[in-house]
């Protein structure tokens, strides 16, 4: 767990830098993902140290390529029954809850950051995982997750990259 209090006793870090520093490491652990398309990554914050973390990936008993060609573009890998209308890959913020559940470390009250905003099923998690806020620095282009969030009262904020 990585916690700046304890680096800086002088507390000269401010709150700007310590989102910098986060908004560095997503797309850090985003860079694990095997995608082509797209590398995601999540961190979850309390009391300023990050205690979780996750990027997308396919399971990781199965082919860790996370998307396949069709029709001349890149699509997420289906499930191994090839439906294309269910998603193969699990998503970086459903990877960090999942870890964070392995390790028996709350989620609850935790600060969000993740590379892409979230999509519908990764905002119902969230929502139940019962975060505080959700930060991300590239939208996608159906805003339903972000919509969850913000009408069950966790606020999603976009966030300026630092890359």
């Amino acid at each position: 767990m990585l916690n700046f209090e304890q680096y800086n006793e002088n507390k000269d870090i401010d709150l700007v830098d310590l989102q910098k520093f986060f908004l560095e490491t997503i797309f850090n652990i985003a860079d694990s993902s095997v995608a082509r398309r797209l590398k995601v990554g999540a961190i979850f914050v309390k009391n300023n140290s990050i205690v979780g973390m996750g990027y997308n990936h396919t399971p990781f008993d199965q082919d860790q390529s996370c998307q396949v060609q069709k029709d001349g573009g890149l699509i997420s890998k289906p499930w191994i029954n090839h439906d294309e209308n269910k998603d193969g890959v699990i998503h970086a913020e459903i990877d960090c809850i999942r870890r964070m559940k392995l390790n028996n470390i709350s989620t609850q009250g935790c600060s969000v950051y993740v590379t892409d905003s979230c999509c519908l099923d990764c905002a119902k998690e969230l929502v139940n995982a019962k975060v505080k806020e959700v930060f991300f620095v590239r939208p996608y282009r159906i805003t339903d997750g972000i919509d969850l969030l913000n009408s069950s009262g966790i606020p999603a904020k976009q966030v300026n990259n630092v890359k």
